[in-house]
């Protein structure tokens, strides 16, 4: 309805879902309300409280997915579903839409599976959201997400022993605005792996809204 928007909002200052009227250059949040697919994402910092609704500060925490068509490397390269595909914005969660990559399964018992994307350059990373197949096999999954230098190197892991269901479409998972150069995701599961969209979102702080 006209004079109100649907921003994200949650504990700690993190937009999640909420129904708000703009009050100036305020936020007021009038209801909370569940979505599926939030991609506006909102950082917002409370200012006063009046006739019962918190007012808020509206403030950019991301900026675009950084990861989009940026390089691409895994560990092994299956049924003709390529690195590059992790991140070439097809974030369907089917095999058939040809949006998927997939990796053999490696037998070594020291070694796992994995795929990553090269930045090129060193980020504020805040957020990575992870889009599984849900047509097929979610049990091969059991991911960790790590942040790597520039030459590779272990910086942060932001997700470990991490699995889905198959209603899950995507998963986010929280970095805390460590910086790094590269996103490495392993399937720890001795399986196939296979994903069909990573994003990455970089935290932006552009002040007020």
């Amino acid at each position: 309805h006209p004079g109100y928007s649907k921003i994200l909002t949650s504990t700690g200052g993190f937009v999640l879902q909420a129904e708000s009227e703009t009050v100036g250059s305020n936020i007021k949040l009038v209801q909370q309300q569940p979505t599926e697919d939030p991609k506006s994402l909102w950082k917002v910092n409370p200012s006063k409280t009046k006739e019962g609704f918190s007012y808020f500060e509206m403030k950019s925490a991301y900026g675009p997915n950084i990861a989009l068509n940026k390089p691409t490397t895994m560990s092994s390269e299956a049924y003709g579903g390529p690195a590059s595909r992790g991140v070439d914005g097809n974030n369907h969660n089917s095999w058939v839409a040809n949006g998927c990559f997939h990796t053999y399964i490696n037998t070594q018992p020291d070694n796992r599976e994995w795929w990553q994307v090269d930045l090129g350059s060193y980020q504020p990373i805040e957020l990575v959201r992870v889009y599984p197949r849900t047509d097929c096999c979610t049990d091969r999954l059991e991911i960790e997400i790590q942040l790597l230098s520039n030459t590779g190197a272990l910086l942060h892991k932001c997700g470990v022993n991490e699995t889905f269901t198959e209603t899950d479409t995507f998963k986010d998972f929280s970095c805390r605005h460590y910086n790094a150069s590269k996103v490495r995701i392993v399937n720890k599961e001795h399986e196939f792996f296979h994903l069909c969209e990573v994003e990455v979102y970089k935290y932006e702080n552009s002040g007020s809204g």
